[in-house]
């Protein structure tokens, strides 16, 4: 059975159950179907948004969904994905710092894009912490099944996001944010210490790549490609700093 037959086999049995007609309440703003959270992503499996659970993860799903989503709410000259995003700022802090499990967390620091789409920070910082805690909560399952728990809330990935959006937005926009102004409405009360585990890390910029359009499929490819290189290098390298820049592995 093709791919897309299997799709069509899985909404019918949706439709079957009632699923979908859930779905439908949802978008109709039902009170009573909005407590059941229920919600489908593109690879048509359904999940709970305040019952997410590690099962409900597919990374398939999640590199298709975040390469077909464009940053900046499509205000862009050209489209550039949330995947694009991901990718470019894991390979330059891999690059930068040598650490491929925070090169793994910044890939799926937008993984929960998938789940509840990409809303712009400026609207986000102004929501209702009960709404804002739904996908913290869906974060905090990805990076946890992942083993990269640790990596949750942290000021140095933040640090490393908002200089990268300052190059990307110089590019897609024509514009600057002004990085000291944006840091210091993101990142109040950053000090040395707080940037990493332990704050191992020393203040540096992380390299950044020359900025190109990607096409949906090439960005899910792209996507994928290094989740896989990301986990495959962990499971090879526990216990180990692996530069992979150079082909090197330290000690600890």
């Amino acid at each position: 059975m093709g791919k897309r037959k299997k799709i069509q086999e899985k909404f019918k049995k949706l439709r079957k159950s009632g699923c979908l007609k859930d779905i439908a309440s949802i978008r109709n703003t039902n009170p009573e179907m909005m407590g059941k959270g229920v919600t489908i992503t593109n690879m048509a499996d359904t999940f709970n948004l305040f019952d997410f659970k590690a099962e409900n993860i597919n990374i398939h799903a999640v590199a298709r969904s975040l390469s077909n989503q464009c940053r900046y709410n499509g205000s862009t000259n050209g489209f550039y994905s949330v995947a694009q995003h991901c990718v470019r700022m894991a390979e330059s802090a891999l690059l930068a710092y040598g650490d491929v499990r925070l090169a793994l967390a910044i890939l799926l620091h937008d993984a929960t894009e998938c789940y509840v789409s990409d809303i712009p920070y400026t609207l986000k910082r102004e929501l209702p912490d009960h709404i804002k805690q739904i996908e913290k909560d869906i974060e905090k399952v990805i990076f946890s099944h992942f083993g990269v728990g640790e990596y949750l809330d942290s000021k140095l990935m933040k640090f490393i996001d908002t200089q990268i959006c300052n190059d990307e937005l110089e590019f897609l926009l024509g514009q600057q944010i002004g990085i000291d102004e944006y840091l210091s409405d993101k990142l109040r009360d950053l000090d040395n210490r707080d940037w990493s585990r332990g704050g191992i890390y020393p203040y540096q910029k992380p390299i950044v790549f020359e900025f190109d359009y990607w096409s949906p499929e090439k960005a899910y490819e792209q996507f994928i490609t290094h989740f896989y290189k990301y986990t495959y290098l962990i499971e090879k390298y526990k216990g180990k700093e692996v530069l992979t820049k150079f082909g090197v592995n330290t000690e600890k």
